[in-house]
């Protein structure tokens, strides 16, 4: 696991090479989980995962969702479209030892680690994962200037 506590990463200096775009929505070095495709994109402040644990959004026509996982302290982003429906998820919390997304349209219970479907009428399915990138705040508007922020 990557370790936070040096002076590189307290320091509010923006990288060796500074920031080529300003955005003052969040701090430079605020982590952010970001997601891209050819023509939108979009960050979730990590911050805010760790509060959220599940978050339903649209990045342009992409339905995701967006799972939080404390026992790993990961993030993960997945595709909320499967088998010909659109599905909505909450934070359910441990089940089996496993910590669980539901959704609330056919009541599956999702493992928020790998996508899968472990109870339910669903189960066995696996939510499609999306790319997503672990970014500090000012390298990911400096790649994508126009991108959009959970919660603004």
């Amino acid at each position: 696991m990557q370790n936070f506590n040096t002076s590189y990463y307290k320091s509010s200096t923006a990288g060796m090479q500074g920031e080529f775009v300003e955005d003052d929505r969040l701090a430079d070095k605020a982590l952010v989980i970001g997601y891209a495709d050819d023509k939108n994109s979009k960050a979730y402040e990590l911050n805010l995962m760790t509060t959220d644990r599940v978050v339903n959004d649209d990045v342009g026509t992409v339905p995701l969702a967006v799972f939080y996982h404390a026992g790993t302290n990961s993030t993960r982003v997945f595709d909320r479209f499967i088998m010909g429906q659109q599905l909505t998820f909450e934070y359910e919390g441990l089940k089996n030892g496993t910590e669980t997304a539901i959704d609330l349209e056919t009541t599956s219970y999702w493992n928020m680690l790998n996508g899968l479907c472990i109870d339910g009428p669903l189960k066995g399915a696996n939510l499609q994962d999306m790319p997503s990138h672990l970014s500090y705040w000012f390298a990911w508007t400096d790649h994508y200037p126009d991108t959009g922020l959970y919660g603004d």
